[in-house]
């Protein structure tokens, strides 16, 4: 739906900058349900500690080479806009 919504429409909407606003202001709060839950694991988290680490890690570079390439993606296929400043002047 969120795709959809920014499709459709060319600026940015009111109510969505709330919304993202709030979310990005209480981002912290999401981090707190599994810090929690690692805190009452016993013994057998070392034992899933490798695991653990490597897939927190292979994601987590997964998904910055993948938004790198496709932020480059998407700046090579953006168009090229000519600054007002560097227009030449009508003579």
């Amino acid at each position: 739906m969120l795709l959809g919504v920014l499709t459709v429409y060319d600026r940015p909407l009111e109510f969505l900058d709330k919304t993202s606003n709030l979310l990005i202001q209480n981002l912290s709060l999401m981090f707190i349900p599994p810090s929690v839950g690692a805190f009452f694991l016993s013994a057998q988290i070392y034992q899933q500690f490798p695991s653990l680490l490597s897939t927190i890690l292979l994601s987590t570079v997964g998904g910055i080479l993948f938004l790198a390439l496709l932020v480059k993606l998407l700046l090579y296929k953006a168009p090229r806009f000519k600054s007002p400043a560097n227009r030449p002047k009508d003579q």
